[in-house]
């Protein structure tokens, strides 16, 4: 198909060569399927619409899914165009220079249908193909083990000394050798392999072999099978399709058979006595009928091809659900006039001689699919242990090449030291007196530590002058410590007054004066499923007497108010909340901060929250909210590994149409699984400044320590039917493992839901949803009004009936899940 020229032959001159000089036809020589010895036809339409079809089928070459079924396809153009010539094939079908004979109208009709021919399949088998790459890249060796005969040394590849190694082995192959013969005739270069020495993490974690192949990536062949069963329960219906266009077919073979027969006979009968075609195959179908009450997959057929060649149907039926009534129907139509029947008859069997090729394309495709997925399979069943064995050998030798230098080292000192001795011994003698005097005014004017407290010199106190004119000295803060003790019994008693309580009042009851306090939904709505996180209320109530009694700014100020009151239960108090949300909406709006999205509320919230009275206790934020991440990238083309510096964030933000695709493409896939997935998609460029290749690979990441709380954020388009919401919700859990999306994790390390913010409905209206005394409730913008949901499946069909759409998911970590408790 690549090498031919797909110039247009002249037909005409073709058939004249054929018709007069057969034998010189024949002996054309055919270089792979092409020759240049027809003749031509300066004909630039044709040309072009050749060159269409050439890149067509190229490209169905090169994704194998150029089938049988369309070679054959082609060749019934080229016998049909050839028989207007009246000449012999003379081997031409055998050829893709057929082709070339075709005329404009014939090569259209050929582009049409093969444009509807697809290359590829969103089946998700390519995102599968990325996390097994993905997976299996961190473990791609270049360097070959070898042992020496009596396998008892591991001999280094000695490509790494000349500076050679360069692709991945991934034959892992095990190879014996002498070691003097090994490395007899190598010579090492460069300093590659200083680089390859130092390359290796920097954690120092015990080694342990991996587990079994059976629980190593469980996750991804869990992932691999599904899409293998997918793609072959599909391939099974494509299989089952093309019987029935097969089956058709031969039906109306039969039907065909059937008028010929008839028109046979006619040449030995007078007129009156001839039988209508129509007439035929309706006792046909009778007599079928007949011997076959339970009709078979044949009969049913036929049926269905007779009932389409009377009513001329323009496309193929394969199923009648009432046989009766398609008799019926057969009855009715019985007087059709052979002209029609024979017309529709060959309409038909056109339709279905096209309905052929893309069947076979489609069955390949699905089964390049599953071959792929095959692959896949295969190279999760194996592990290459050498990505273990390696870091050893180089902490080994690193060890010993430290040893070596920290001996070398150690010996220079040591002469360099006895040298120095025996020099300043000499100019001991000379110097003394110098020294000394030079030595001790340097003492008294340091102002380091060591200085102040040394016992053979004298110092001055530093001074602080006030503005009252007395002198605070180092003595003076001694006393003042020694009396603070004191203080602490009336400083207790004044801590156990909630900061801000007494300043609440008076202005709460010129509120009430007022009338209603300013809202906001969504604010009020994200500040509820706060208020709803029990870890969160037990941290606020455990430091409730740590919130500072007054601040500058107006946010922190109002927020600090705000959940102090909570943290005391003062919520309940009429109007109290009303007047507070007040505050924080006018404070946020002050500070240009005000929004009507509830995640954008959320980050100004975090960002804003007021610290402890004391500095020592982490923040609320800090504690609960966020999440020390670290990002590592090692580049499967240069093997770098660049170390970046660790992030700080409040969760994952996540698009809600991926989150549905995936759940629409792998079924019972976790929640964890599609998020896993999702950030799989997530690279990093090796960076090029930094000595890197910039290629782009797949991120690990790594967090040590778990956070109490994890947030998840979900971005919508906004315009979602009922139907794609209700999917969406239906892929969510409300309990996650968190160590599928980091790692740094112990396994099973467990997360439930207690709250979310979303919105919903025609106008949008944000709402809160909680998880309260084993059961879902929802909040709405009453101060505290709430409505019973029920169960986890309530959730999921109440956010389908109501179109809501949740936004904020706010997941708590399980205690006990992974071995790990909170100290609050």
């Amino acid at each position: 198909l690549i090498v031919g020229d797909w110039e247009p032959v002249d037909t005409v001159a073709a058939a004249e060569m054929i018709k007069t000089r057969l034998e010189f036809v024949k002996a054309f020589v055919y270089e792979n399927g092409w020759s240049r010895d027809w003749p031509l036809a300066a004909d630039g339409e044709r040309r072009k619409l050749l060159k269409e079809v050439k890149l067509l089928l190229v490209s169905f070459e090169e994704c194998k899914i150029l089938s049988c079924g369309v070679r054959d396809w082609l060749m019934r153009f080229v016998i049909r165009h050839l028989a207007q010539y009246e000449v012999s094939e003379c081997r031409l079908v055998e050829t893709p220079q057929s082709i070339c004979f075709l005329e404009c109208g014939e090569l259209s009709e050929v582009i049409d249908l093969l444009k509807l021919i697809k290359c590829e399949r969103d089946d998700g088998a390519d995102v599968v193909s990325r996390a097994v790459d993905s997976s299996l890249g961190r473990a791609r060796v270049k360097e070959k083990i070898e042992f020496d005969d009596q396998f008892s040394s591991m001999l280094l590849d000695k490509r790494l000394l000349r500076g050679e190694i360069s692709s991945f082995d991934d034959e892992g192959t095990i190879g014996f050798c002498g070691e003097d013969v090994y490395y007899a005739k190598t010579h090492p270069q460069g300093d590659d392999f200083i680089t390859w020495l130092l390359d290796f993490p920097l954690i120092d974690e015990s080694f342990e072999f991996p587990r079994s192949i059976r629980a190593y990536n469980l996750d991804i062949w869990v992932a691999v099978l599904r899409a293998i069963h997918f793609t072959c329960r599909d391939l099974g219906a494509k299989y089952a399709k093309k019987l029935n266009i097969l089956g058709y077919d031969a039906c109306l073979v039969d039907a065909i058979n059937l008028c010929v027969c008839e028109n046979e006979r006619r040449n030995n009968v007078p007129e009156h006595e001839w039988n209508k075609y129509a007439y035929l195959l309706h006792k046909e179908c009778e007599e079928r009928g007949t011997k076959e009450p339970y009709c078979s997959l044949n009969t049913h057929m036929f049926l269905c091809a007779v009932k389409d060649v009377l009513e001329e149907a323009s496309h193929p039926t394969f199923y009648f659900p009432d046989l009766g009534d398609c008799m019926k129907l057969i009855h009715g139509n019985k007087d059709v006039s052979d002209e029609r029947v024979w017309k529709s008859m060959d309409l038909l069997r056109s339709v279905v001689a096209n309905k052929v090729p893309l069947a076979d394309s489609k069955i390949l495709l699905v089964e390049n699919s599953r071959i792929s997925l095959l692959n896949d399979l295969i190279r999760l069943s194996v592990f290459d242990h050498r990505s273990y064995i390696l870091n050893l050998l180089k902490r080994c030798l690193r060890d010993k090449l430290d040893g070596i230098v920290d001996m070398d080292t150690k010996a220079k000192v040591a002469a360099a030291g006895a040298d120095l001795l025996s020099e300043k011994s000499q100019e001991k003698e000379k110097n003394s007196g110098s020294k000394k005097r030079k030595h001790g005014n340097k003492k008294r004017t340091s102002t380091s530590l060591s200085s102040l407290h040394d016992p053979k010199v004298k110092h001055e106190h530093p001074v602080n002058l006030e503005p009252d004119g007395t002198h605070l000295s180092l003595e003076d803060d001694v006393e003042e410590s020694a009396v603070e003790p004191e203080c602490t019994n009336e400083t207790a008693k004044d801590m156990q007054t909630m900061p801000g309580q007494e300043s609440l009042s008076k202005p709460l009851e010129s509120a009430l004066r007022e009338g209603p306090a300013r809202s906001n939904l969504a604010l009020d709505m994200t500040l509820k499923a706060l208020c709803n996180i029990k870890v969160l209320k037990e941290y606020l109530v455990h430091n409730r007497n740590q919130f500072p009694d007054n601040m500058e700014e107006q946010v922190p100020f109002a927020l600090g108010n705000f959940f102090a009151a909570f943290a005391s239960n003062q919520m309940k108090e009429e109007g109290l909340y009303s007047y507070l949300l007040g505050n924080v909406l006018a404070s946020l709006e002050e500070a240009h901060l005000m929004s009507s999205n509830a995640s954008e509320l959320l980050v100004a919230i975090l960002e804003f929250w007021p610290c402890w009275k004391i500095p020592e206790i982490q923040s609320v934020v800090t504690h609960l909210f966020t999440v020390e991440e670290y990002e590592r990238m090692s580049c499967s083309k240069c093997r770098k590994k660049p170390n970046y510096p660790e992030q700080s964030s409040y969760g994952i933000v996540m698009a809600a149409d991926s989150i549905r695709d995936l759940k629409s493409a792998f079924g019972k896939i976790k929640f964890e699984d599609i998020l896993k997935v999702i950030r799989m998609e997530e690279k990093m460029l090796c960076d090029i400044k930094t000595g890197g290749c910039g290629k782009a690979n797949f991120v690990h990441h790594i967090i040590t320590t778990r956070p109490p709380i994890f947030t998840i954020v979900l971005e919508w388009e906004k315009d979602e039917t009922e139907k794609e919401i209700s999917e969406t919700t239906n892929a969510l859990e409300w309990e996650i493992d968190l160590s599928t999306l980091y790692e740094g994790l112990q396994a099973n390390t467990k997360y439930r839901l207690v709250s979310m913010v979303g919105c919903g409905g025609e106008d949008g209206e944000h709402i809160c949803m909680a998880f309260k005394k084993n059961r879902w409730v929802s909040f709405r913008h009453e101060a505290l009004a709430k409505k019973a949901v029920g169960s986890w499946k309530s959730v999921v069909k109440f956010c389908g009936e109501t179109k809501f759409r949740p936004e904020i998911l706010f997941y708590q970590a399980v205690l006990g899940s992974s071995g790990e408790n909170f100290d609050v």
